[in-house]
């Protein structure tokens, strides 16, 4: 296994390990998606499918150490596994509404922060911009 420069192989397991998880966590994301585009959250075994996947993809997260789940997350994460938990735990309580909106607004920004924890340098060289074509 090759390792960046400065690295030793402990911290190359490490960010492996973390890589590995990113992975699967993206792949529920990305069955996720897929259930939506053969059906509607309004439809029962698609709400189901959807809730699953979110449910499978916030705990998977839960396998990065604290430290890279807090980089990553920040202070969403305890909203994040609330929403787990109640998806795990008491599904009855599940509301569509609440469902819906975290599947409209939070779900593509967290397969962004994910791909791109695969990815920093892609990261470095968005925020350090490139200059506009010219018109």
């Amino acid at each position: 296994m090759d390792r960046e420069p400065g690295t030793s192989r402990s911290d190359s397991i490490v960010r492996e390990r973390r890589d590995d998880v990113i992975r699967v966590a993206l792949n529920h994301l990305m069955i996720l998606q897929s259930h939506l585009v053969t059906g509607s959250l309004h439809d029962l075994v698609v709400l189901d499918a959807v809730c699953l996947r979110l449910e499978a993809a916030i705990d998977v997260s839960n396998r990065l150490d604290a430290e890279h789940r807090n980089a990553l997350f920040g202070e969403s994460w305890y909203a994040m596994w609330a929403t787990r938990n109640i998806i795990a735990h008491v599904y009855d309580l599940v509301d569509f509404e609440i469902i819906a909106a975290t599947i409209e607004q939070d779900v593509s920004p967290l397969i962004y922060t994910l791909t791109h924890a695969l990815d920093p340098d892609q990261v470095d060289a968005e925020a350090a911009g490139s200059p506009d074509p010219e018109p």
